[in-house]
């Protein structure tokens, strides 16, 4: 007898478990819950000739998966700017760096950065894009964070949000910095 598909089962997969059973739909890549932040205000960190990277401030968010076996799409814009250097920014979780560049010597291992001509330093804020899935396997809340440095070249201030050399005149740039954590069904 034909099975009747049942309804909402739009852009699901049907999959059989062999020979003589009926297929079913798997739930694989439904999302199961989304949260953002949306950073609106300014911050900064100071990056002193050192390649320890720093949380920048307000750049965090939490997810709890429902199960072990889901992933975590993480969407993110950052606007950042800084007066001198190279930005080398990168995506925790929790403490773990992830999605980060398979270095050769000499560099650092990043999720994505920043280096611009040294004339538009001040005025200039750039929003830096990413997009990474991440495996947890934990049903534990977890926290996703950027981090970022100037590297040991350089010493000076990484900001968030607005150009180093914000006055408040109309031509600054002040924007806003965005994650969003997507849980999908494993």
């Amino acid at each position: 007898a034909p099975t009747l598909l049942a309804p909402d089962t739009s852009g699901e997969v049907l999959t059989t478990k062999g020979a003589g059973a009926l297929p079913a739909f798997d739930a694989g890549g439904k999302v199961l819950q989304v949260v953002t932040m949306v950073k609106t205000d300014d911050s900064s960190i100071t990056s002193s000739s050192s390649a320890t990277f720093q949380d920048l401030p307000g750049l965090t968010q939490a997810i709890t998966p429902s199960a072990s076996s889901s992933t975590i799409l993480i969407l993110g814009s950052v606007t950042l700017s800084n007066a001198v250097g190279t930005i080398h920014a990168r995506l925790v979780r929790d403490s773990t760096a992830i999605g980060v560049h398979d270095t050769v010597s000499g560099s650092h291992r990043s999720t994505f950065g920043s280096r611009i001509a040294s004339t538009p330093y001040s005025l200039h804020a750039e929003p830096l894009s990413f997009i990474f899935e991440d495996s947890p396997s934990t049903t534990s809340a977890t926290t996703y964070k950027i981090q970022a440095m100037l590297g040991t070249t350089y010493s000076g201030t990484v900001t968030v949000n607005k150009p180093q050399g914000a006055a408040g005149a109309d031509y600054d740039v002040r924007s806003i910095s965005t994650i969003t954590l997507m849980e999908l069904a494993g």
